[in-house]
């Protein structure tokens, strides 16, 4: 069974956009669909500073084999200041982008 870790990051966890309370509908449908195919999956919305630590830490305990990034245009920059972050640490774990641009 793969594991799979769904991340958005909203600000001030460094995208742009106002921030919102609940979960990204986008991410909670792609959850919905890998939980439906027998996978183990996590949800990750930031809203803190911290997104990094949080991103690595939650790598290391649930130990996935994907990680999703649901990037846009606002975003785009913390995002990929998390994934280099990521590759080091674990060159073993997939990444996958996704979102409007």
């Amino acid at each position: 069974m793969k594991k799979v870790l769904l991340v958005k990051l909203d600000k001030p966890a460094g995208g742009s956009q106002r921030l919102s309370y609940s979960e990204p509908i986008g991410i909670g449908y792609i959850a919905a669909f890998v939980r439906e195919n027998q996978s183990d999956c996590h949800l990750l919305h930031l809203i803190s500073k911290d997104a990094k630590g949080k991103v690595l830490h939650a790598v290391r305990e649930y130990r996935q084999d994907i990680v999703g990034f649901a990037v846009r245009n606002c975003n785009v920059k913390a995002s990929d200041a998390l994934i280099s972050d990521r590759r080091s640490e674990f060159p073993d774990v997939s990444v996958v982008l996704g979102g409007e641009w």
